[in-house]
C-alpha cells in the first residue's frame, strides 16, 4: 500500500514453515518525514521490533540510525547501529 501524498508505504509478509507447521508474519512501514529523512519500522509476531531512520544531510551522504529489539533474547542488550556515508558503521559490543 502506497500513499503518494506523504510517501507512506505499508507492507506485510506471511511465512509458513511446512516442517514445523508454524506461521510467521511481519508488518513493515516506511514514511518520508521530509524530502531528506526516511523512517522505517518493522514488527513481527514473535515480538521483534526494528526501526531505521535515514537522513541525507548532503548530496549522496546519508546518516542512518537503526535499532532492533528481540524479547526472546532478554540476556543480550538491544542492537543499535549508526552509519555515515554508507561505509562507516559503529556498533556496540554485546557485553
Amino acid at each position: 500500500m502506497f500513499n503518494e501524498t506523504n510517501g507512506a508505504t505499508v507492507a506485510a509478509e506471511v511465512t509458513h514453515k511446512l516442517k514445523t507447521k508454524e506461521n510467521y508474519f511481519t508488518i513493515g512501514s516506511s514514511h518520508a518525514i521530509d524530502s531528506s529523512t526516511l523512517l522505517k519500522t518493522r514488527f513481527s509476531n514473535g515480538g521483534k521490533v526494528g526501526v531505521l531512520c535515514q537522513h541525507e544531510w548532503r548530496l549522496k551522504s546519508t546518516v542512518s540510525i537503526s535499532a532492533e529489539y528481540d524479547p526472546k533474547m532478554v540476556i543480550v542488550r538491544p542492537t543499535w547501529r549508526i552509519s555515515r556515508f554508507g561505509w562507516l558503521a559503529a556498533e556496540p559490543n554485546g557485553s
